[in-house]
């Protein structure tokens, strides 16, 4: 919300300065979504003849997991088009093939930044999601730079895209105790211990005592 208040400001000094506060709100967005690493986020594709990101038909076929809604929109019209993440196992650090469809609340933020990163990009070939103000691709180091410059700026203190990863990972298992099996596979983690070795070590039996409080009297 703070990063979008700079809109206006930043369309008094050009269509191109606006388009990178559009991008910066959906960077830190994706990062709060999606947690990926640095090296997925920065290599993102959204063109090509192998892109990551995509608008397409889902496969019925394919092993993807679908919210109520994307239920309901096939139930309608099984040719609807969705959003969709894919990562062959040599695009991700544990060699794990990836394939999701993209969280809703992605979807409005992505499409309003694909319109404004054509003033981006211009008339340069370039494929990758997110661009730096020049319209060339932005590396791994000037990922972390700039969500480090916007979280300094906005909250007085500096966060990494990994820091973030924890953040995700730490409010989700606050609110759903237990449930590492999600967290590994929103974190592209393949072996659910390493999961549960670098985050259960905040929980003890105390969180065991209130998952069955809550239990308990959900059933009573």
């Amino acid at each position: 919300a703070m990063i979008c208040a700079g809109r206006k400001a930043a369309a008094r000094r050009g269509e191109r300065q606006l388009a990178v506060v559009v991008r910066n709100e959906l960077l830190m967005l994706w990062l709060v979504v999606l947690p990926w690493r640095r090296l997925n986020l920065a290599g993102c594709r959204i063109e090509g003849p192998q892109p990551n990101l995509f608008r397409a038909k889902l496969d019925p076929y394919a092993p993807v997991s679908k919210t109520e809604w994307v239920e309901a929109a096939l139930k309608a019209d099984p040719e609807t088009e969705f959003w969709q993440c894919k990562f062959s196992g040599k695009e991700t650090k544990a060699g794990n093939a990836v394939h999701m469809l993209l969280p809703r609340p992605l979807i409005p933020p992505l499409e309003e930044y694909l319109r404004y990163r054509k003033q981006l990009v211009g008339d340069a070939e370039m494929n990758t999601l997110f661009l730096n103000q020049g319209g060339t691709k932005m590396y791994p180091h000037a990922i972390t730079r700039l969500v480090g410059e916007l979280t300094l700026r906005h909250i007085g203190k500096l966060v990494t895209p990994h820091t973030f990863r924890h953040i995700v990972a730490y409010a989700w298992l606050s609110d759903h105790p237990g449930d590492y099996l999600t967290v590994s596979k929103l974190l592209f983690q393949k072996n659910l211990q390493t999961t549960i070795r670098c985050y259960a070590s905040r929980f003890n039996e105390s969180d065991g005592a209130c998952g069955m409080e809550r239990w308990y009297e959900s059933r009573h």
